[in-house]
């Protein structure tokens, strides 16, 4: 961000003359909320309830003409009255009531956490730092933290990608020797063109690429193989995945990312980022994999159901005929007789 946008964000938002009217209106609700300071302070506290109310954070200063304006609506005239803030005291108690009045929650420690992980989460994501920023902000409000300066912010963006840049490093030391193993396989491998499950393909993560997911129950048999291949794999780097601390949002965009990557620039990544990749990209195919065998499992059970009850049908409706023939040649017998 430019120091513009800087100076901007910490600026109090500039008001047209129609929005001024249109949010400093003394409704029931703003009134008793008033009702807890006096004076100078309660129409400071007015301007800074209405700046809260558009940004979820806090201002050092209000804009005079606003300070005016609600002044006047609260029928205490303009004369000796200035907008400069309010004692130390008050305009704690002033934070206080507003963030209570919109049901916030302070910028406190502990949220401090929830917000810096949320940010982690996204550089992982591969968001740049105005995106995480954007994403941030929209975020605060959605969770009903309010938001502080923008050097906090700014500290906790860098902080976070920083940690995140520097995150493949203990990944590598924790690589067992089999682990590093399965990758360079994964990575180097040619796969024979004489294999009937996989053509022409040169490497072992081509294949993995292209894992089947047909819809077909006939192709069971087939997707249970790529299933238990895929199994080994993820269970081989089963032990490293929390160390990895990502959402499934995350593994997912990776895995896309790495899936459309060419193999050559894959193979020039140092060993940590390979590593990162990879493991991300077996975790995703596994699950993937996992739920498409679930939907086949369902899709297997609706048919069984499906060509059970028709079957029940024509038994019952053979019964039904059986019985019927039965009851006519019973009555023309009596007619008979």
């Amino acid at each position: 961000y430019t120091s513009e946008e800087k100076k901007s964000f910490e600026s109090y938002p500039i008001l047209t003359a129609k929005q001024r009217y249109d949010f400093f209106r003394p409704s029931e609700n703003i009134r008793k909320i008033l009702q807890m300071t006096k004076g100078k302070s309660r129409v400071y506290l007015w301007v800074r309830l209405v700046y809260f109310k558009l940004n979820s954070k806090f201002y050092f200063e209000v804009s005079p003409r606003d300070f005016k304006f609600a002044a006047e609506r609260l029928d205490y005239g303009v004369v000796n009255i200035k907008a400069h803030p309010p004692d130390e005291d008050t305009a704690n108690q002033h934070h206080d009531i507003i963030l209570k009045a919109f049901g916030f929650k302070e910028f406190s420690p502990k949220h401090e956490k929830i917000v810096s992980e949320e940010i982690r989460q996204r550089f992982l994501l591969k968001n740049s730092p105005r995106q995480v920023f954007d994403h941030i902000l929209k975020f605060m409000k959605e969770q009903k933290i309010e938001i502080p300066r923008f050097k906090q912010i700014e500290k906790l963006i860098l902080d976070a990608q920083s940690t995140v840049d520097s995150g493949h490093s203990p990944l590598l030391k924790n690589l067992t020797r089999q682990q590093k193993a399965i990758i360079k396989e994964i990575l180097t491998e040619e796969v024979s063109a004489n294999n009937k499950n996989n053509p022409g393909l040169k490497y072992q993560v081509s294949y993995l690429k292209t894992l089947h997911h047909s819809p077909s129950l006939t192709d069971l048999h087939r997707s249970l193989e790529q299933y238990r291949q895929i199994k080994a794999y993820y269970f081989a780097f089963h032990d490293l995945y929390p160390s990895l601390a990502m959402k499934d949002e995350g593994f997912k965009k990776v895995a896309i990312e790495f899936m459309k990557m060419d193999i050559s620039k894959i193979k020039a990544l140092p060993l940590d980022k390979r590593a990162f990749y990879v493991i991300a990209f077996l975790r995703h195919q596994y699950f993937r994999l996992s739920d498409h065998l679930v939907d086949l499992a369902i899709a297997y059970t609706n048919n069984y159901l499906t060509k059970a009850r028709n079957q029940k049908k024509e038994i019952l409706l053979e019964h039904h005929q059986n019985t019927s023939k039965h009851l006519v040649d019973l009555l023309d017998g009596a007619v008979n007789d």
